[in-house]
Protein backbone atom coordinates (compact mmCIF):
# COMPACT_ATOMS: atom_id res chain seq x y z
CA UNK A 1 0.00 0.00 0.00
CA UNK A 2 2.91 2.33 0.67
CA UNK A 3 4.36 1.62 -2.79
CA UNK A 4 0.96 2.11 -4.40
CA UNK A 5 0.53 5.41 -2.52
CA UNK A 6 -2.98 4.49 -1.42
CA UNK A 7 -4.96 6.39 1.21
CA UNK A 8 -5.78 4.37 4.34
CA UNK A 9 -9.41 4.24 5.40
CA UNK A 10 -10.09 3.28 9.00
CA UNK A 11 -13.29 3.33 10.98
CA UNK A 12 -14.97 2.85 14.26
CA UNK A 13 -15.97 -0.77 14.65
CA UNK A 14 -17.69 -0.48 18.00
CA UNK A 15 -20.10 -3.09 19.23
CA UNK A 16 -23.17 -0.98 18.52
CA UNK A 17 -25.17 -0.04 15.44
CA UNK A 18 -23.24 3.21 15.01
CA UNK A 19 -19.90 1.39 14.84
CA UNK A 20 -21.32 -1.14 12.40
CA UNK A 21 -22.56 1.60 10.08
CA UNK A 22 -19.13 3.29 10.17
CA UNK A 23 -17.44 -0.05 9.44
CA UNK A 24 -19.70 -0.75 6.47
CA UNK A 25 -19.15 2.78 5.15
CA UNK A 26 -15.37 2.35 5.33
CA UNK A 27 -15.58 -0.77 3.15
CA UNK A 28 -17.59 1.17 0.56
CA UNK A 29 -15.10 4.06 0.50
CA UNK A 30 -12.11 1.71 0.32
CA UNK A 31 -13.40 0.07 -2.87
CA UNK A 32 -12.46 3.15 -4.88
CA UNK A 33 -8.89 4.07 -5.89
CA UNK A 34 -6.79 5.57 -4.36
CA UNK A 35 -8.32 4.33 -1.09
CA UNK A 36 -7.62 1.09 0.71
CA UNK A 37 -8.86 -0.37 3.99
CA UNK A 38 -6.49 0.00 6.93
CA UNK A 39 -6.44 -1.84 10.25
CA UNK A 40 -6.96 0.58 13.11
CA UNK A 41 -5.90 -1.98 15.70
CA UNK A 42 -2.46 -2.35 14.20
CA UNK A 43 -2.05 1.36 13.53
CA UNK A 44 -3.00 2.22 17.12
CA UNK A 45 -1.07 -0.48 18.95
CA UNK A 46 1.95 -1.32 16.82
CA UNK A 47 3.60 2.02 15.95
CA UNK A 48 6.58 0.37 14.24
CA UNK A 49 4.49 -1.93 12.05
CA UNK A 50 4.21 -1.54 8.31
CA UNK A 51 0.52 -0.66 8.69
CA UNK A 52 1.37 2.23 11.04
CA UNK A 53 4.17 3.40 8.76
CA UNK A 54 1.74 3.41 5.85
CA UNK A 55 -0.68 5.63 7.80
CA UNK A 56 2.12 7.98 8.84
CA UNK A 57 3.52 8.27 5.29
CA UNK A 58 0.18 8.53 3.48
CA UNK A 59 -0.75 11.83 1.90
CA UNK A 60 -4.12 11.57 3.69
CA UNK A 61 -5.84 9.20 6.08
CA UNK A 62 -9.63 8.85 6.06
CA UNK A 63 -11.27 8.18 9.43
CA UNK A 64 -14.96 7.37 9.74
CA UNK A 65 -16.20 7.72 13.30
CA UNK A 66 -19.49 6.18 14.35
CA UNK A 67 -20.67 8.59 17.04
CA UNK A 68 -20.11 11.82 18.90
CA UNK A 69 -17.15 10.41 20.85
CA UNK A 70 -15.00 10.43 17.69
CA UNK A 71 -12.56 8.00 19.31
CA UNK A 72 -10.71 6.97 16.17
CA UNK A 73 -10.25 10.52 14.98
CA UNK A 74 -8.82 11.64 18.30
CA UNK A 75 -6.36 8.75 18.35
CA UNK A 76 -5.34 9.17 14.71
CA UNK A 77 -4.65 12.88 15.21
CA UNK A 78 -1.99 11.85 17.71
CA UNK A 79 -0.47 9.45 15.17
CA UNK A 80 -0.67 11.32 11.86
CA UNK A 81 -1.42 14.89 12.93
CA UNK A 82 -4.27 17.20 12.01
CA UNK A 83 -3.13 18.24 8.56
CA UNK A 84 -3.35 14.97 6.68
CA UNK A 85 -6.43 13.42 8.25
CA UNK A 86 -9.94 13.56 6.83
CA UNK A 87 -12.38 12.79 9.64
CA UNK A 88 -16.02 11.99 9.02
CA UNK A 89 -18.68 11.59 11.66
CA UNK A 90 -21.26 9.06 10.46
CA UNK A 91 -23.82 10.22 13.05
CA UNK A 92 -25.37 13.08 11.02
CA UNK A 93 -25.64 10.81 7.96
CA UNK A 94 -27.55 7.93 9.50
CA UNK A 95 -29.34 9.96 12.15
CA UNK A 96 -31.40 12.10 9.80
CA UNK A 97 -34.86 12.22 11.30
CA UNK A 98 -33.58 10.47 14.47
CA UNK A 99 -33.90 7.21 12.61
CA UNK A 100 -31.28 5.29 14.62
CA UNK A 101 -30.65 7.53 17.61
CA UNK A 102 -32.33 5.20 20.09
CA UNK A 103 -31.05 1.89 18.67
CA UNK A 104 -27.98 0.28 20.18
CA UNK A 105 -27.86 -3.34 19.07
CA UNK A 106 -26.85 -4.18 15.52
CA UNK A 107 -29.43 -6.98 15.37
CA UNK A 108 -32.27 -4.49 15.85
CA UNK A 109 -31.80 -3.24 12.27
CA UNK A 110 -32.08 -5.73 9.40
CA UNK A 111 -28.83 -6.33 7.51
CA UNK A 112 -30.18 -4.95 4.23
CA UNK A 113 -31.14 -1.71 5.96
CA UNK A 114 -27.73 -1.39 7.66
CA UNK A 115 -26.05 -1.61 4.27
Amino acid sequence: MIEEDTIPVISCEGGCLRGEIARLASHIVARERPYSRGCHGEIFTAPRSTMAKWAMKAQKVVVIDGCFLRCHGRIMKNIVGHGNMLQFDALPIYNKGNRYSEIMLVEEVPEAERK
